[in-house]
Formats: C-alpha cells, structure tokens, sequence
C-alpha cells in the first residue's frame, strides 16, 4: 500500500475525501493541473475500505491510474448508445439498452464483481462521453437487479478537468447522438440529470506559483480574457531555434510533428547510439505503453521523467525534464532540470490488472494480468498536448502555429509554471482561447466549502444507517439458498432424500433469520434509537453476535456436514458445486459481520472471529445405518397418533421442518390429506400462483415471497399430483 499522506491545510481535499469514505453520494473532484487530482486518487485507493475500482476511458489513462479500461469492465461497445426505449435498436451503428444487455458476456466472476461493487473511480472524465456513461448505468443497473437507482446503487467518483481535451465523436456519431444530448461531455449523460454529482474543485496549486500566470489562466477558463492578457502571452513570443534553449519542451498537437522534433534533436547529438530494451511480460497491450519499447538515448539527450519518484527523497516528478548525464554498463545517469547532483536510474514496472471478486474475503481483488519494466522516461524536446495533460513544465515553447482544436490552447498554457517559463512560437488571439460554454454553465455548480460542510454532516448521517440496513439485508442469503434448491430438484442421486431435509432446514433458518433481520432493522431505525448512540451501539453489538452465532450454528456447520457427506459420491458432485457456492454467501455474510466497524456507535470488528477451521471434523465413529424410509415412517407413526408437528420434532430431535418433509411424502401416497398439514386456503393460493405444473419450486417460491415455505409448495404440488395420477 503507498502511504500516501495528505495536505492537511487542503480543507477541500479533506471535504472531497470524506464524502467518498463516509457516505453514498456521487461526486465530481476536479481541479487545474498541479491541485492534486492524482493524489487524491491514489489516496482513496489506498485508504477506502469499499469495495473500489477504478477505470479510465483510455489504455494509457488507465495504466497511469493503476486501474482498467471502461471498455474492458463493461464490455462497451464502440459505436454509438441510444438511451430509452426503442427496442434491440441494432442497425450497426448504435445499440440501445435492450441490445446492450443482450450483447454482455459476463462471467459468473465478473458479474459477482459488479454487483458487490460498492465504490467505482472513473479518471480523465473529460475524455468520457455521454453515452458512454448511459451504457455504464443500464448495464450496473441491470446485472445488479436494482433498475431503479442510477449506476444500480453504486457510488461514482469522476476526476478531471473538463478544461483539458473533450471527448472524441465523429460527426457521423453525432448525428445519432445529437438529438438525444445536448452534448457529448459527460455531464449530459441521461443519468447525471437523475443523480447529479457533488462539484468539489480543488484549488491550492502544488505546481505554479506565479499569481499573475494562475490569474490570467483563471480568466481563460471562464471565457472572460482581457487584451491586457493576451499582451502579456504575446510578449513571451520569440523566434529561436529549439535547440538554442536547454531544459525546455515543446508542445504541439500531432505525434509526427513532436516525433520528428525529438528524432532531429537527438540526430544532432554527437556520440553513438544507445539502446535499452523494456521487458513486456504476459499481456501488456503495446498501445497502452507509458514510453517507448525501446528507447534510443545519446549523452545529452533531453528526456522527461514519466513517474513519481518512489524513493523517499523524491528527487523527480512525472514531467521533470533532465538530461543524460552518463552511460556506463548499461546504466543510464541523469541530471535533472536546475540540479547539480545526476541520479541513476532505476527501471519501473507498469502492471495491467484485472479486477475479480473475493468471495472468502467479500472484497474486490486486483489481478496482475501482465506488467512492463522499462526506465521511467522519455525523449522530450517535444511532446502532443494530449500526452501532456496532467503534467507541467518549468519552460515550455507553444507551437501554436499547428491548427489547434478548442481548449488545446488552454490546456497547453496550463502546463507552464510560470510566465516567464513560456514561450510562443505565434501570437495567441482571443478566438484561438474560447471555452465551451457548456463547460463554464456546469462549473457554475460548485459548492462552496461551507455548503459543502452541510451536506457532509447530512449525508453521513444518513450514510451510517444505509451500511446498517445492508449489513442486516437477508435477501441475498434467502435467494443463494432457494437457487440452491432449485437447482437441487433437477439433479438424481442417492441419498437425495435426506440432502433435501438438509437443504428445506437451511431454508427455513435463513427465512427466520430474515425475519428477526427485518425487526432489527425497523427498530433501529427508530428515532430513538438514532438520537441516542449509546443505545444504537449496544443494540448493534448484540445483534451482529447474534446474527454471527446464527450463521455458524444454523447455516455454516450444517452445510459444512452436508458437504463432508457428499465427498466422494460421485454422481453427488453434480449439486456439491451448488453447495460450495452457497457455503461461500454464507461465508461472506459472516465476514462481513465480523468486520463490521461503525465508529459512530463505537462498534469494533469481532476481536477473535471465527474461522473454517474451527468447523467441527465429521470423525465421530458411524452409527448402525438406519434403514431408508424407517425415520420418514416412524413420524407418519407419531402424527396419525394424534401427535403434533412441534411434539414429533421435539420428541426425536429433529427440526420441525425435517419433520414436515417427512410427512409431505405421504401426502402423494394418499396416506396423509394434504389439508392435514396445511390448510386448504394456502393449497389453492399456491396453487392459483403456480403457471405450469411442472414449475420450479424456486420460481414459485420466488413468486409467493417469505409468506410461504417451501414445505408448504411442495405439499401444494403433491397433492395436485394425487388429484391427477
């Protein structure tokens, strides 16, 4: 983990941290070059105990956040998306939500992945377009079940500046777009309109320090430069060759042109080439390189550092310009800009990871996929404005000579520390310079830090109560349950008799789990209990004891015994794979709980939590098999002897619902009336929701809700069999 530690005289980066660790709310952090926004970044990754990604809408912006492509987390397609209602609209060129939807090939990972997501972190949003995003939010809303919340419950972080480059749409994309947005920026997105953003703007400056300079910038921004400003640029115009000035780096528009500056400038390098190869190991897609494969290096040659120092002096930052200083043994010595000391170099690692879901641990897992180790620079008398962003430079000549596209000029002025570090190779005019007003109108919903104080408190609140009512949500232990059973009627065994007493158990337990789940919930959402901590702490200590303990006796030891006796039965293992699955949301629900801190009510994780290998061994000697069907028979015995359900269960030993599906089997052989064990209102009712004879028990189940178990279905079914046989 990098220890990342924060400014703590930056109140804004403080403010913009906490409503990303505390509460639910979406938010938008940006901020000039140099205020912050990769710290920030890393920070949150570092520091959020939320199940987190974090993605960009490019390979090389993705690499640099240490996370993944859109593209390849979503599987987005690349043409156009049309949000709303028209149906499978596939004409090649577009998708809408429905054909989107039919296109996702997720795996059982990756879908397990986003729907235990808690926290996604989208960087560069700039480059982001509407419809992308819109084609994010139908595809989180629909593989988490929940078409009703935006990104289907799942907090968004967008960093960027929206000053930078904005995204890219051919005009024939737009034409299908346009009558849907009013712009291709991603705050136009369908879905930000339904859930807009928190606008938080850092603004303490780490690189420039030049008040005039930031002044002039500012001005540029919200479309109100003056000609005094423009004077000032245009007085740091000059007409020198490139390489008459040292340790500065120009910027222009094209790969060709700024390859063809640093491919001239080293030819005039005397000396002979060196060659140093980087290492590309497993996948690792070229495009995404942050350098060259290969870098070919001269004594003299200006290079820029394309990484952080990780050392603790920090002597260099991503940007810093410096010179080879010195080659020897195929190590490379360089002198940065304005120092006197040259530092060895040291080859990085870039990885390319995948994201997947920890089930044991309910967290989400970085993969590394691949990785490439190169020297962290590159040549740099020039470089594109596209690969400048989010960097500066002490001295920077501006070709604007070059057709800039809108913003260009900006962004590149922006890269300079200072005035008096720039240099123009042309004049700048005020139409070169206009902002988009679609830009300035969004940044007009910043909020104030004191407003922004307001919320924080607010929206923790609610916050705290939101991670208490998903704690205590059941439904997810309630559905691994009945799609475990429902895949259980499709499978033939031996002994599936008794696996299904098994499963109809847990069923039970997890539906009066449930049940004792909702109470608490209701109860401590009460008012008084949220005014008074004292009482909330003591309530949530015991109930998480409780539901832990619930979990390990009721759910995971028995489950544990099932699966022991199902080792080694070969035609068993065609359901063992369901269980394992179900032992693993069992798992995950209790880890959760023992983990569960919530400071607020000075609640602590589970000191000593329980682990699998504390579940009890089955190596207790065998007992006489018991005939097949003598326990089945001995309860019919007991009930037509006028005993009761609960007097059977407590007379044997077992649980009343074992006793239950002992008893249902007689129902089809005509010896019990089904109206014996339930009454005939809830026969027909059952019956009346059934669409098929042959329907599930699950999907019936699943129709009835919680009113109705599962014993109750299957005597309901057996009894419509007798009727018919």
């Amino acid at each position: 983990m990098t220890n990342i530690i924060p400014d703590k005289s930056n109140s804004l980066f403080s403010l913009a941290a906490d409503f990303v660790r505390n509460t639910s709310r979406h938010l938008f952090l940006t901020g000039k070059a140099g205020t912050g926004k990769t710290t920030f970044l890393k920070y949150i990754k570092d520091q959020t105990e939320k199940n987190s990604i974090v993605a960009a809408p490019t390979g090389v912006a993705a690499i640099n956040a240490g996370g993944v492509t859109l593209h390849s987390l979503f599987q987005l397609p690349f043409g156009p998306f049309i949000p709303g209602e028209s149906r499978g609209f596939t004409d090649r060129k577009a998708n809408d939500p429905s054909s989107l939807l039919k296109q996702l090939r997720f795996n059982s990972n990756k879908r397990k992945l986003l729907q235990e997501l808690d926290l996604l972190i989208i960087d560069e949003v700039s480059m982001l377009r509407a419809d992308m995003l819109d084609a994010i939010d139908t595809i989180l809303r629909g593989v988490r079940r929940n078409p009703f919340a935006p990104f289907g419950g799942v907090q968004l972080l967008f960093i960027g500046d929206l000053y930078q480059l904005p995204p890219v749409v051919q005009a024939e994309e737009w034409q299908i777009l346009k009558p849907f947005y009013a712009s291709p920026y991603f705050f136009d997105a369908k879905v930000i309109a339904q859930a807009p953003p928190l606008y938080i703007e850092l603004k303490k400056i780490y690189r420039q320090n030049e008040q005039e300079f930031i002044d002039i910038l500012n001005r540029i921004r919200n479309n109100v430069v003056e000609a005094d400003d423009l004077a000032k640029l245009n007085d740091r115009r000059f007409d020198f060759p490139i390489s008459q000035r040292e340790n500065v780096i120009t910027l222009t528009t094209h790969n060709r042109k700024a390859d063809s500056i640093n491919a001239a400038e080293l030819q005039k390098l005397p000396g002979r080439f060196y060659q140093f190869n980087g290492q590309i190991n497993k996948e690792f897609n070229e495009s995404a390189l942050p350098t060259d494969l290969t870098l070919q290096l001269k004594l003299g040659a200006q290079v820029m550092f394309i990484r952080n120092d990780s050392g603790e002096n920090r002597r260099f930052f991503n940007g810093k310009l410096g010179t080879i200083s010195r080659i020897e043994n195929d190590k490379i010595f360089l002198l940065p800009a304005g120092e006197k000391d040259e530092i060895e170099l040291e080859k990085e690692t870039w990885l390319n990871i995948r994201y997947s879901y920890n089930s044991e641990k309910d967290s989400v897992d970085e993969e590394e996929m691949g990785s490439f180790t190169q020297y962290p620079i590159r040549l740099a008398w020039a470089i594109t404005i596209h690969k400048s962003q989010g960097l500066t430079f002490e001295n920077a000549i501006i070709d604007t000579g070059q057709a800039f596209a809108p913003g260009q000029v900006y962004v590149a002025l922006s890269r300079c520390t200072s005035l008096s570090g720039l240099s123009l190779l042309s004049n700048i005019y005020a139409s070169a310079i206009q902002t988009d007003p679609l830009v300035i109108a969004f940044a007009q919903k910043e909020h104030e830090a004191d407003e922004l104080t307001h919320i924080l408190e607010q929206e923790k609140s609610v916050y705290v109560f939101t991670r208490v009512r998903k704690l205590f949500d059941w439904n997810k232990v309630i559905t691994a349950t009945e799609e475990a059973i429902n895949v259980l009627e499709t499978k033939q065994f031996n002994n599936k008799a008794d696996v299904e007493e098994r499963m109809a158990v847990l069923s039970s337990k997890t539906t009066e789990q449930k049940h004792v789940a909702d109470r608490f919930i209701a109860q401590f959402m009460s008012p008084g209990i949220r005014t008074d901590n004292q009482a909330a702490g003591d309530r949530l200590s015991k109930a998480i004891n409780w539901f832990c303990k619930s979990i390990i006796d009721e759910l995971l030891i028995p489950l544990h015994e099932q699966l022991e006796l199902l080792e080694g039965k070969s035609r068993a293992q065609l359901f063992a794979g369901e269980l394992h699955d179900l032992n693993e949301v069992y798992w995950a629900r209790l880890n959760q709980l023992q983990s569960a801190s919530f400071p607020e009510f000075n609640v602590d994780p589970i000191a000593q939590p329980f682990t699998r290998q504390q579940l009890p061994t089955n190596k207790k000697t065998k007992k006489a098999k018991q005939v097949k069907g003598d326990s089945e028979k001995e309860s019919l015995r007991q009930f037509l002897a006028g005993q009761t359900i609960a007097e059977i269960a407590t007379a044997r030993g077992l649980n009343i619902s074992t006793i239950e599906t002992h008893l249902s089997r007689f129902v089809l052989s005509g010896e019990i009336e089904a109206e014996q064990l339930v009454p005939r209102a809830r026969i027909e009712a059952i019956l009346a929701a059934s669409s098929s004879d042959d329907e599930s028990s699950a999907v019936l189940k699943a129709r009835l809700g919680i009113d109705y178990s599962y014993n109750e279905i299957r005597i309901a079914k057996y009894s419509l069999k007798k009727t018919t046989s």
